[in-house]
Formats: structure tokens, sequence, C-alpha cells
């Protein structure tokens, strides 16, 4: 008999496992070039906003924005009107960036500009805009009203556009790339605090300059809230608040009352969501022409 034709020899088995290994493997590599492309394209977008915002800086001044009031520019009334003193904070002992700003062409990107802040020693440097109706539109909007991060630098309408409210809250994005409000958490450093203690606000009226006196964790809690800025007593509980909080960076020399105008730019700590990282200043000067006795 030929035994070739009773070769009992087993044929290979068909291996489950190693398949569905190859599968997995196929698959995870799948899951992570979607990654990669996705987060490619999410920092090609962030690169792209952060250099609008650096277009907009660096567009040249065309012309001063001159708000008038009617009544001043009516000749029968201006002659038995008392001429009204106007007064102007002298900035020269402050170092204020030159920032050559065109509001005409902040305004002509997005109408909804009306500030621009600066803080040597940090990357803070971007516009600041306020939403007329919804308080978080530019949490996930960018200036030209693109879905998506960075977001912006922007305040609630709780808030006077005119920064005379007693606490300006100016929110921010703790982005990874070191842009928007990622900065801030050098103020954790009481070094840092002393050789970069101020905040400039650049208006369509002039510059106000404000010097930090607080930087600290903090809750979540919505400040607006949680403090009625109606009642002095209120304003003192905040200023006090902060300057007592646990692991707090604080200037104890700072002349800072119940009374002063108040900015406070507000972050996220990583990774924490119930937390905020905030840092404190007060108004020291104000560059804008204002009468006297106005706030």
């Amino acid at each position: 008999m030929n035994d070739h034709f009773d070769d009992k020899s087993e044929k290979p088995k068909f291996n489950k496992e190693k398949l569905f290994y190859i599968l997995g493997s196929i698959l995870l590599a799948l899951v992570a070039v979607v990654l990669i492309v996705l987060i490619v394209i999410r920092q090609k977008g962030i690169n792209e906003q952060l250099e609008s915002v650096e277009t907009l800086k660096e567009a040249e001044a065309l012309e001063e924005i001159v708000e008038t009031e009617t009544e001043d520019n009516n000749p029968g009334e201006s002659e038995d009107k008392e001429e009204e003193q106007i007064i102007v904070d002298d900035l020269t002992e402050y170092d204020v960036p030159e920032l050559h700003l065109n509001f005409n062409s902040l305004y002509s990107a997005n109408p909804n500009i009306f500030a621009w802040i600066n803080i040597p020693g940090t990357k803070v440097d971007y516009p600041i805009l306020q939403h007329p109706t919804d308080t978080a539109y530019y949490l996930n909007h960018n200036i030209d009203g693109s879905e998506g991060y960075p977001g912006c630098l922007y305040t609630e309408y709780y808030n006077s556009t005119e920064m005379t409210s007693f606490n300006t809250i100016i929110y921010g994005h703790n982005m990874k790339d070191g842009s928007m409000f990622h900065t801030l958490h050098s103020y954790e450093k009481e070094d840092f605090l002393n050789d970069n203690p101020y905040v400039y606000i650049f208006t369509p009226k002039g510059t106000i300059v404000y010097k930090i006196f607080a930087a600290t964790q903090y809750s979540d809690k919505h400040i607006m809230y949680e403090y009625d800025f109606e009642k002095k007593e209120d304003r003192q509980k905040f200023i006090d608040t902060v300057k007592d909080w646990d692991n707090a960076v604080v200037d104890e020399e700072a002349d800072v009352t119940a009374d002063s105008k108040l900015i406070t730019l507000s972050t996220c700590v990583s990774p924490s969501s119930s937390k905020r990282y905030i840092v404190v200043a007060y108004m020291v000067a104000d560059g804008r022409p204002r009468k006297v006795g106005e706030e």
C-alpha cells in the first residue's frame, strides 16, 4: 500500500486569538493616526487664531476714535455752560508698553472688542471681548466667530466695558501651548510678582494701569454671584478672602481698599475642574480723560 495516502498529519489550526490581536493592532494604529490628525488640525486652527490676533496688534494706527457729546456740539448752549474740568492721570512713572493699536481695525475685525490687555513678563497680549447676550460665547469662539480653541479673553455683560465696575472679571483658557492665560501661573512664585506687578489695559480713550496684589488658586464659584459688590462689606470681603486664601502670593503693601477698582484674571487649574487660578489687581492710574468727580 502507498503510505502517502494514509498520511494522517494534522492541518494547521485556525488561530482566532492571533487574528484578533492583528485586527486589534490595526484598529489601534488607525485610532492613533486619526487622533494625531485631529491634534494637528486643532493646533493649526489655534495657531491661525493666534496669528490673526498678532496681525490685529501690528496694524498701523490710522486715526484715533474721538467720542463727543451731542450737547457739546450745540453752540447755543456752550456759551451758557461753565467750562468743565477734565483730568487725566500721569502715566510717566509707569513703563507702559508701546502698542500702536488701531481700534478702528479692531472694531472692524469684531465689534465686541472693547479693550486690549498686556502683562509684561508673560505672554498675555490680547484683545478683550464681551458678547452682548451670551456670557460664555467667547469661551469657545474665536475673534472671527469660528467655534473652537483658543477662544478669546472676555468679560461677561455683568461688567461694564468702560472698566468702571468694582471688579471686572476677565476669563481666558489655560492653553498648554502657553497662549492665552497659561502664563498667569507664573505668579505662583513671589519673585515673579515682585518683578512683574503691572497690568495694562488699553482702551480707545486711553490706558489704565493696574497693580497686582494677590494671585492664588480659588474655587470655581462664580465671583459675581458669590458677592454683592454693591455692598461695601462684600467688596472688602472679596479682597480679604483672596489675600487670606491658602498658598496665595500677596503684596502686603498694596494700597487696595473697598473703594478701589479691580480686575480679576481667571483661568483653569489643570487637571482640576473645581478650581480656578486668579490674579487680582487694583487700578493705580487712569490715563483716560474724564470729568472731575467722574468714576
